[in-house]
């Protein structure tokens, strides 16, 4: 497998960056590269431990070649590692950051839903109310249009609107 060079990241392009080149590269073809290097290593190990065991003079120089092609694979393998732990830190960052926005939405429903029990509540007690004006005993409407002062009675408004005239009857009581 042929490795390519990195290419300069930044906005100048005048640095190397790892965590950049992380963004660019695939984790399946860095596996495969992974895979494809210990498997290269293994079989240099093989050929190295075979020229070993033959001895010779001319045999050491091949060994020296496998060594070096040898040491090419473990600096592959360091730089997949390297990439690996900075995808890791990489998604555990966004996983904080994502679970941190869970918890402050978590946090504004559980602030809404104790809002909405004491606004419940407070409703309860509101319907719960009874008002000292129901216990007391007025006119009756016929009599209270035909004896009270238009000024008091004001039959426009009150004839439309309930509330107006249960204060319109209750000032009558006041005056009688």
């Amino acid at each position: 497998m042929i490795l390519r060079p990195p290419q300069l990241c930044g906005t100048e392009g005048k640095y190397y960056s790892e965590e950049a080149e992380v963004d660019l590269r695939d984790p399946g073809r860095d596996y495969e590269l992974y895979k494809y290097t210990c498997q290269e290593l293994q079989r240099l190990m093989a050929e190295i431990q075979d020229l070993k065991s033959r001895g010779g003079k001319d045999v050491a120089i091949e060994i020296e070649e496998r060594r070096i092609q040898s040491c090419v694979h473990f600096m592959t393998l360091k730089k997949l590692n390297r990439l690996a732990h900075i995808r890791l830190k990489k998604g555990r960052d966004q996983t904080h950051e994502a679970k941190q926005k869970v918890d402050a939405y978590h946090l504004q429903l559980q602030n809404l839903l104790y809002e909405v029990m004491h606004l419940q509540k407070e409703i309860t007690k509101c319907l719960e109310f009874k008002s000292k004006h129901e216990e007391i005993d007025l006119v009756s409407l016929e009599e209270f249009y035909k004896e009270a002062p238009p000024d008091i009675s004001k039959a426009e408004v009150t004839m439309g609107d309930p509330h107006q005239q249960t204060l319109a009857r209750l000032d009558w009581e006041l005056e009688q």
